[in-house]
Order: C-alpha cells, then structure tokens, then sequence
C-alpha cells in the first residue's frame, strides 16, 4: 500500500494556488497583505487514500488519490484608514463569493465567509489592519502509476496444463485488441468479426505514444478491406477522405487505404493531443516516459460484416529503429484482433 499522502502538499496548493489569488497586493508603509491557516484538519478519503483510477484505451493508468483538508483560511488587509481597509475586505469577499464555482471544480466541496470583525488601528506601525475567515473543506486531488511499466498487450501461456512440467509443452502467447509498437516489434492491429462476432462496428481509432524528442517512426498504413477480393484498394490522400469513404453509407468503399509518411504524421492526423501522463521508463534514462494520447472519433461507424471483412493499422517496418512505444486501438463495440 502505498505511503499516505502528505498533508503539506495539500495545504500548499490550497494557500499558494488558490486562495493567494484573492488577495490584493499591498506596498507603502503597511505590512504585506497575506492569506493563511488558522485551523486544519486532515481527512483520509479511504484505504490507501485512492479515489479511483485513471483509464486509457480502457486500462488503468494511474490510480486516482486524494484527502480533504477540513480548515479555515484567513485573510489579512492592511491600510492606512478604516474606510479603505473595509472597503478592500469588502472586495475581496465579494470576489470569493463570485468565484465559488469555479472554486468548486477546483476542489473546494465547501466554502464560506465569516463576517469579519471590525477593523484593528495597530499604534506602533500607524495602520489599519481588517480579517476574514474562509471555513472550507477542499478536495486535494493526486495520481500515480502504482510503478506500472506499459500496458500489458501479451502474455504467455502454457499449454501443458494437465501435465506440470511436460517437456512438450508449447508457450503460446495471447495478445488483445490493443497493439503496442517499439524497438522490439511492430505487429499489425488487424480488427475483424471472430470468434463468433457476426460484425463489428468500428468506432474510431485511439493512440498513446511515448515519442521522445526527433523521433518520427517509419510510415503508417490504414486499410479497410476485403481478404481475398480481386482489385486493388482505393488511395486517399487524406484521414478524412478514407474515413468518409469506407463509413456506412450507401455507396460505402469496401477496399479503401491511406497512408501517412511518419508516426508522427499519422498523430496529427487523429487529432490533437489530449493531456499527458507518465508511465514507465522505456528508454531507461532514469525519467518517467511521457505519453500522449490522441483520438478520432467517426462520425458514422464502419461496419465489418463478415469474417473476410477486416480493418487494419500497420507500420511499414518489423520495429521502430529508435526507443519509443506508441499503443493503437479500435475502438469498437466488439472489437476482435488476430
């Protein structure tokens, strides 16, 4: 189980990301206007303080963690008059109330303001010094991999389970409908009706790729087709035209390819990048790989309606020259791979 997560973080973000931001800047001869905790209590949100899982390409890749911080925060003004250490007190709490929903998104699950007392005259310093408190109770949100590596897309069986340790047997290995392309290998995602699947609709196409710094990748081929079928497939120069064309439709091709120049290319063409997260170290440079995710959603699905129907993504070599992952789907309602 991993270490409870530390409270300083929490209470870090709450003073220095979200509440410092209502309050005004200060200068002359008073002291600095400033925001702080006058009361703090730190709640568990559960066991090993997970609050769920971040999923991608349906897998989990980072469990969700978090703890409430159940406080009051206290804002301090300081002027040179009554009237102008009231006024700006009113401001901000004015400001607070006017932001609360974005303060809700952001954590807060509960904040108010305390009325606050009358302003203070401080003799020594010859200055006005005013208060309000925020009782809140805030949602500190974290992640981490749980030490995950990548994805697991294949693995090993026996298939001598009646006789432990046969020397016939045979390792077989079982991959799923997500591809994971690197250094080691490169195989091809083939999506096709299977294992009694009478059709699959295919919804779009999802990515995940670790591409470090001038890394490109070798060309990208997707192709829509028919095992078997005389003809050649038609070429589009596009994503979008191939999309549009092997779509459902009444006049919807059955051979159809496009193909991208780079991986890189082949990213773009899904669409634009999604928020990044780390997992594993690939390239074993004692840093967190940085993935990427990427996504194109079709606007009608493309049906494969028999077993000789398949839809493919292939990279033109066995495995990229460099170190790099990138990690392919189709998204669809019964996808099946071989």
């Amino acid at each position: 189980m991993p270490p409870p997560l530390p409270l300083d973080d929490a209470i870090s973000e709450v003073l220095n990301v979200h509440l410092t931001a209502f309050v005004p800047g200060g200068g002359g001869a008073v002291p600095d206007n400033s925001v702080q905790l006058v009361a703090v209590n730190g709640r568990r949100l559960g066991l090993g303080d997970r609050r769920g899982a971040d999923v991608r390409l349906g897998r989990p890749v980072s469990a969700l963690r978090g703890v409430y911080l159940d406080g009051t925060a206290r804002i301090e003004l300081w002027d040179t008059t009554p009237n102008a250490v009231d006024a700006g007190m009113e401001a901000v709490q004015a400001n607070v109330m006017g932001a609360r929903a974005s303060l809700r998104s952001a954590g807060f699950l509960r904040l108010s303001v305390a009325d606050s007392p009358p302003a203070e005259h401080v003799g020594a310093l010859n200055a006005w010094r005013k208060t309000t408190d925020l009782p809140f109770l805030y949602e500190y949100r974290s992640h981490d991999s749980d030490d995950a590596q990548s994805f697991i897309v294949r693995v090993p069986l026996r298939t001598d389970l009646e006789e432990e340790g046969s020397p016939e047997g045979v390792i077989e290995t079982v991959i799923d409908d997500m591809r994971r392309w690197d250094d080691e290998g490169a195989p091809s995602l083939i999506v096709r009706p299977t294992g009694g699947a009478q059709r699959v609709h295919a919804q779009g196409i999802s990515a995940m790729g670790f591409l470090p710094g001038g890394f490109t990748g070798g060309a990208v081929t997707i192709e829509r087709g028919v095992a078997g079928a005389p003809g050649a497939p038609v070429i589009h120069p596009t994503l979008d035209a191939f999309i549009d064309a092997v779509a459902d439709g009444d006049a919807a091709q059955s051979q159809a390819q496009v193909t991208f120049p780079t991986v890189a290319a082949f990213l773009t063409a899904l669409g634009p990048p999604g928020p990044p997260f780390d997992l594993g170290d690939w390239d074993s440079d004692a840093v967190s790989d940085m993935y990427v995710p990427h996504q194109r959603r079709f606007a009608r699905p493309v049906t494969l309606r028999s077993g000789r129907d398949f839809l493919a993504i292939r990279h033109d070599a066995p495995a990229f020259a460099s170190p790099a992952v990138l990690y392919l789907r189709v998204d669809a309602d019964h996808p099946r791979s071989g």
